[in-house]
Formats: structure tokens, C-alpha cells, sequence
């Protein structure tokens, strides 16, 4: 009975930590089998500071920096119109 309960708690802490600000959701479409020319980046579906580098078809997590004046924002919006971390009011990410 004991280590189902820890198992439940434990659960449970994943599933909030897994929701708070900053953390990962999916990216938001997907990485070509075979890296290009360009390189591609994904936004991802939950943060605005948060990106994924594509590299042969694996999408990999990558956080912008933080902000430099910390206007609100604790880090840089990855800005997908021209794929770089930027200030949050340019970056235009309404999530």
C-alpha cells in the first residue's frame, strides 16, 4: 500500500512540473530524416522559451537565453519568423 502511494505522489509531482512556465511541451511540427543545407528549428507547443534544433530527423530541446533587461520575461521568445531567440515583444509568440 505504501509504495503505491509514493507511486501516486510521485506521479502526480511529474504531471505539475511537467505544466509549469518554461517547461517542454512537443515541438510543433517535425524534423526531415536528413539535415539540409539550412538548418531547421521547431517552436515548441507550450513555451515561448523554449526551441528544438533538428538534427537526422531527432528534434532537440534547446532554451533560449535569458533576457538581458528583464522586462517580465525571464528569457529570450524564440522568434519562428526568423528562427533566433529574441525579445518577447518582437518575437510575437502568443501562447
Amino acid at each position: 500500500m505504501k509504495t503505491s502511494s509514493i507511486s501516486l505522489v510521485f506521479l502526480f509531482c511529474a504531471v505539475v512540473v511537467a505544466k509549469l512556465p518554461g517547461s517542454a511541451g512537443d515541438p510543433v511540427g517535425s524534423c526531415p530524416a536528413i539535415d539540409g543545407a539550412i538548418p531547421v528549428y521547431l517552436s515548441d507547443s507550450v513555451s515561448c522559451e523554449i526551441f528544438y534544433e533538428c538534427s537526422q530527423g531527432i528534434a532537440n530541446l534547446q532554451y533560449c537565453p535569458p533576457n538581458p533587461d528583464d522586462s517580465g520575461a525571464t528569457r529570450l521568445h524564440f522568434n519562428k519568423a526568423v528562427n533566433v531567440c529574441d525579445y518577447p515583444d518582437r518575437a510575437n509568440c502568443n501562447l
